[in-house]
């Protein structure tokens, strides 16, 4: 199974976005209105111990679905492992065959494994067109790729729980395209800096015009977030700076943050002062109609939110 990048909703399927993390595992579904806009139709989740086995995982998957009601049983995920890699690429003279064999030759650098070992897929962002007599033209976009072991075993968890998964995406990504697709046109001039944390990881990005750029996840494994604070804003001050250095004249005005976000005070104002940025905690259920009574049944997270709430919610717009 491929990856599928950046597919946006469709009304013929009925497709309920899951997302599995460190200790919970939660779950949205999302109608189209005849206007065009998003309606919250299910949310809720479900919490484990942190290291929960995978029968413990697969009972708490059943449990969210039995408690909640949702009625359908296909799903987006997203694969969460360590090994995942998400990167932007730019090439300036390759024909569309040759670029298949160069993204394939990264992977496997990366992850330093080969051939049916690895599961590739990726997004191009700008191409140059069809190339003149094979003389290839400028590729640039995003490569995701991890090992096949990870995808199989993740596939195999959703199996177990009765699911049955159509597309796979990356968290980083869903959370990006539901940053887009509940605020475009609402800031089309500003650049803005988006991160999604979990206890260990943050998938992190630059929005601007529509566009998600050099998305990355860094991962802090000695502690969790809210005691590295310091951390944190090195890798956010890393990716505004690679986002300089490759030539985007559009300063970015604000770090938005969202996922699994600590409680403490102090780590938002370590962030504030550390960029001299302001800092926006997002919660995007609130941007949702729906939200109010659907937030309500989602009782089942002991600490639910709805910034915990949106990488399922981004899985939810995505179809097959």
């Amino acid at each position: 199974m491929r990856f599928l990048l950046a597919a946006m909703l469709a009304k013929e399927e009925d497709v309920v976005g899951v997302d599995i993390g460190d200790d919970y595992v939660a779950a949205a579904q999302l109608a189209i209105t005849s206007d065009g806009k998003l309606e919250l139709i299910n949310v809720g989740g479900e919490t484990y111990p942190p290291g929960a086995s995978e029968k413990e995982t697969v009972a708490a998957i059943k449990r969210l679905w039995h408690r909640h009601g949702f009625r359908s049983r296909t799903v987006c995920s997203c694969l969460r492992t360590p090994s995942l890699i998400l990167r932007h690429f730019e090439f300036a003279h390759l024909t569309d065959d040759e670029l298949e064999g160069a993204l394939r030759l990264e992977a496997e650098a990366a992850l330093q494994s080969f051939g049916k070992a690895i599961e590739a897929d990726w997004l191009l962002v700008h191409s140059g067109g069809p190339a003149a007599s094979g003389a290839g033209h400028p590729h640039s976009g995003l490569l995701c790729a991890a090992p096949r072991s990870d995808v199989d075993r993740h596939l195999k968890l959703l199996s177990r729980a009765g699911l049955y998964p159509v597309v796979m995406d990356t968290s980083g990504l869903a959370v990006c395209n539901l940053f887009l697709g509940l605020r475009a046109g609402r800031h089309e001039d500003e650049a803005a800096c988006l991160a999604s944390l979990l206890n260990h990881s943050a998938d992190i990005a630059i929005l601007y015009h529509d566009e998600c750029i050099y998305p990355r996840t860094v991962l802090c494994t000695s502690s969790a977030w809210k005691d590295a604070a310091g951390y944190f804003v090195e890798n956010l001050e890393d990716a505004l700076r690679y986002y300089r250095v490759k030539g985007h004249r559009h300063a970015v005005e604000r770090i938005v943050l969202t996922g699994n976000l600590p409680r403490d005070a102090a780590f938002y104002d370590a962030v504030q002062q550390g960029l001299g940025l302001p800092v926006e905690r997002w919660n995007p259920l609130a941007e949702i109609p729906g939200w109010p009574a659907k937030a309500r049944k989602a009782t089942g997270l002991e600490t639910v939110s709805g910034s915990l709430m949106a990488t399922c919610l981004g899985l939810a717009l995505r179809r097959s």
